[in-house]
């Protein structure tokens, strides 16, 4: 979990230095999708200590995230590309 909040605070971090403010709007907003799932996971990842075991719906939410974080860095590297 740690380690998915230290990559969506890296391309944060790379996506404010990018210039052309629509690319970097529209990156940023999917950011905030991204900032939603890590929620989502702190979240569940109560109800996981409760119940001891990891969830399927943690497990889910973990993949869907690591997924839009790949997604967003190909974003990234192809706004960089361009610019």
């Amino acid at each position: 979990m740690e380690n998915l909040r230290n990559q969506y605070q890296h391309q944060v971090s790379v996506v404010s230095v990018i210039k052309d403010h629509r690319r970097r709007r529209d990156l940023l907003k999917m950011l905030k999708t991204v900032d939603g799932i890590l929620t989502e996971i702190d979240k569940e990842s109560i109800r996981c200590r409760r119940l001891q075991h990891a969830t399927v719906l943690y497990k889910a939410l973990v993949k869907k995230c690591k997924d839009q974080l790949q997604v967003v860095d190909q974003y990234v590297l192809v706004s960089t590309i361009i610019s």
